[in-house]
């Protein structure tokens, strides 16, 4: 059995001050904490970036109400921090925010065009300001935020539709992806993240992909034009999963480190999804665990994405044997895994590996409490879904 993503949504105790519901799905109760509502003493409005520090607190972006909260790694609200305004400490509508190893904390302002730096106690530290007064249009309004491990500082400027880069002392250093650029051009950047090699990925909203430059700024590659509509935000967890969200139509979408799709969840179709209006950013808690944003909600999901394990399992097992190369296909709105005694009849690539590779799976998952079972009919192997979920398809050439 080919594992769909079932995101299962961690409960965990409510704290006073703070909402949490749990709803039930067709897979059966599915604990599902929603952070909405209350929290430290005002309504949760509008939150927009999220990241996590390398202790695993989460930090979130109120932006309605101009603050920062700080929540433990299980999702209790601790403190907040900041008020509408321009001095330093407050915040002028908040859009980003990044964690560095130094345990500081970068957010982007789009109404002070600046980038204010906190330490992860929310205690203000100092400003990058993005006004440069002998070049008044050399920055716009800033969006996603990176740190590199060299300090360096990678701001998403969606009016100039570049990256600026600033160097370790915050100075700046150099443009990415602007039209000076011929392949790689961004247009309205958002989100943007790193991976482990300091490569960088930019939600590239307005093109509805996703951008991929080397550490130094050249491009390299782009994915996910497929699929994505609105990307607006994007992390990489332990395993090197990189997660997207797209704000219109609401969906969540995980990628290899090659860009290839491997799931796709979209709000208000899938069981624990129904209610997503409008996803902003998403980020990578320890232990195979993802924080959402849903701007339009005005709520926080906490999600279990554990399932995408046995996923890479299933990939890594197909790769291996005797050499033969793999390529999966992502097909929207599928409730069955169907492998097709021919693929190429049903217009997807050749794809091939021994059928003994899901009769192998299919036991682990079904220890893991998934209800699956292969059989055969008509030519075809058919491996069914947990009900409720959506998985993305694979047609397979078993020749």
């Amino acid at each position: 059995m080919l594992p769909a993503l079932v995101l299962l949504l961690l409960s965990c105790g409510p704290k006073p001050g703070q909402e949490t519901r749990t709803v039930a799905t067709p897979l059966g109760l599915v604990p599902e904490t929603v952070i909405e509502g209350t929290v430290l003493s005002r309504s949760l409005s509008q939150p927009k970036g999220v990241t996590v520090d390398n202790t695993g607190a989460v930090y979130v972006v109120d932006a309605g109400n101009n603050r920062i909260i700080r929540f433990s790694r299980d999702m209790q609200a601790l403190r907040d921090v900041g008020g509408f305004g321009t001095a330093e400490g407050l915040l002028k509508w908040p859009t980003y925010i990044t964690a560095d190893r130094n345990l500081n904390l970068y957010v982007s302002e789009e109404g002070n065009q600046r980038v204010s730096v906190f330490d992860t106690r929310l205690n203000f530290g100092y400003l990058i300001d993005l006004v440069d007064p002998e070049d008044p249009l050399k920055y716009g309004r800033p969006a996603g935020i990176a740190i590199s491990e060299y300090g360096e500082v990678m701001v998403a400027d969606r009016d100039n539709s570049r990256i600026a880069v600033f160097n370790s002392f915050s100075n700046f250093d150099r443009f990415i992806g602007g039209v000076e650029t011929s392949a790689g051009r961004l247009l309205k950047p958002s989100g943007i993240c790193l991976l482990p090699d300091n490569t960088i990925l930019a939600c590239d909203q307005s093109n509805a992909r996703i951008e991929k430059f080397d550490a130094f700024g050249n491009y390299m590659s782009s994915f996910g034009g497929e699929y994505l509509n609105e990307p607006s935000g994007i992390t990489v967890d332990d395993h090197g999963n990189i997660w997207v969200v797209d704000r219109d139509p609401a969906a969540m979408f995980c990628f290899d480190r090659s860009g290839n799709v491997l799931y796709i969840v979209e709000g208000g179709r899938d069981a624990a999804f129904d209610k997503l209006e409008e996803p902003f950013d998403v980020a990578a808690l320890p232990g195979s665990r993802l924080v959402m944003t849903d701007v339009m909600g005005d709520r926080l999901l906490a999600v279990n994405a554990e399932p995408a394990l046995y996923f890479e399992d299933f990939r890594r097992a197909v790769g291996t044997h005797k050499g033969e190369a793999v390529e999966l296909t992502a097909l929207r709105g599928a409730d069955t895994v169907r492998v097709r005694e021919t693929a190429a009849a049903a217009g997807y690539p050749d794809i091939r590996f021994p059928l003994s590779i899901l009769q192998d799976l299919s036991p682990k998952l079904r220890r893991q409490g998934w209800s699956a079972r292969l059989g055969l009919r008509d030519g075809e192997v058919v491996a069914f879904a947990p009900a409720g979920t959506r998985l993305v398809g694979l047609a397979v050439d078993v020749g």
